[in-house]
């Protein structure tokens, strides 16, 4: 919740099973109860009622609308000032319509933006770029770089041939190193394993 409100953005990219659901319910009900928010849940069509079951059952303040219906519904839509996308991996890529109206929803409405999903990478780092520019501008001025890349090309060398501040998301779109988006998802990602949960909050049953 911290993260969120001082970020404007975090994607909670925990494996299947660890409760994402539940959590993105505590931080809507966190956010209602300490600022007054009310929550704007996109989800993918086959997940409409599990939701609508944990808007009742947490008595959330919350709307939810299907992916599917996102160009539509979106532009007439009061202000939300926190939106909730489940399975946020399906808006990798930019270019398409239905990615257009939610960043510009988010974006108009200055809402904070919670991204819920288990495989937020798939095949290339753009995945993440493209999930991440919901809520960032690829100007914005994020005080990180990708310093690797830097390094590696030079920094006069990189700002002759990109012509862009090197403290963007659109600098790390030019990164293929993976310590440069470790140090960026760092910042704008949770994601926990069975594992780590396991071994630091787990406790054996004495029976």
């Amino acid at each position: 919740a911290r993260l969120l409100k001082r970020e404007g953005g975090l994607i909670l990219g925990d494996v299947v099973g660890l409760g994402k659901t539940i959590m993105a319910t505590a931080l809507a009900k966190i956010f209602d109860e300490d600022f007054g928010y009310d929550a704007l849940i996109i989800c993918p069509k086959n997940l409409t009622t599990m939701w609508e079951q944990y808007k009742n059952d947490y008595r959330l303040r919350a709307k939810i609308v299907s992916l599917s219906r996102v160009g539509t519904d979106l532009k007439d839509l009061r202000r939300y000032q926190l939106v909730i996308i489940d399975e946020s991996h399906n808006l990798r890529n930019s270019q398409g319509q239905r990615y257009q109206a939610i960043k510009d929803y988010i974006e108009q409405n200055e809402s904070k933006c919670l991204l819920l999903s288990a495989t937020p990478y798939n095949k290339s780092y753009e995945d993440l770029a493209g999930q991440l520019g919901l809520f960032l501008k690829d100007d914005q001025d994020l005080g990180l770089r990708p310093e690797r890349l830097l390094t590696t090309m030079g920094e006069t060398n990189f700002l002759h041939k990109h012509n862009i501040s090197p403290n963007t998301l659109a600098a790390f779109r030019k990164s293929e190193y993976p310590e440069d988006w470790q140090d960026l998802m760092r910042r704008f990602m949770i994601r926990r394993t069975r594992s780590f949960i396991k071994d630091n909050y787990a406790k054996t049953d004495p029976k």
